[in-house]
């Protein structure tokens, strides 16, 4: 397994930024360090090491409200209020197709990842209809598979009422 220290960048705590060493074995985080001694021995443990001195090291940002199809649509209807902008580009967003759809979520991730966003939420109008319409077959199958699924991350979890019905 490939390891790699990064060492020496300031590294987000939960007091603020410290300089630090962080030790990634594989695609995994194995280790975080601020002491010292413990910091000399994840440079030892390391393959390769990085010196990241005057640099920042934090987790991966998560964007909470994005639409894969707005990466095409860059720099179109501009001269438009929000409103408007927004209701051109949605319908011009329902016009493309699955392959249209995977460029703008290819180059939107590159995007994100560039800025050091790692995780997203994409609220795209038209994601699961053009998924559906590429496998027309399976739609009633998809519809139910995924319907379940979603209820329980939307709707809070409870409990059923059991007090009793006031009089009236």
């Amino acid at each position: 397994m490939t390891s790699c220290v990064i060492d020496g960048a300031l590294v987000l705590s939960d007091s603020g930024f410290a300089a630090g060493t962080v030790l990634v074995e594989g695609r995994h985080i194995a280790a975080v360090s601020w002491y010292e001694a413990e910091r000399e021995a994840l440079r030892a443990r390391a393959g390769t090491v990085v010196a990241a001195q005057g640099h920042w090291l934090i987790p991966g940002l998560l964007d909470g409200h994005s639409h894969a199809y707005a990466a095409l649509l860059r720099g179109t209807q501009n001269s438009l209020p929000l409103e408007l902008w927004a209701f051109y580009t949605v319908l011009y967003g329902r016009a493309f197709d699955a392959a249209a759809l995977r460029s703008a979520i290819l180059l939107g991730a590159a995007e994100r990842i560039r800025a050091g966003i790692t995780g997203w939420i994409d609220h795209s109008p038209m994601t699961l209809r053009v998924a559906l319409l590429n496998h027309p077959e399976r739609r009633a199958q998809r519809w139910t598979a995924a319907v379940p699924a979603l209820v329980p991350a939307i709707l809070p979890k409870t409990e059923p009422d059991t007090r009793p019905v006031p009089p009236g």
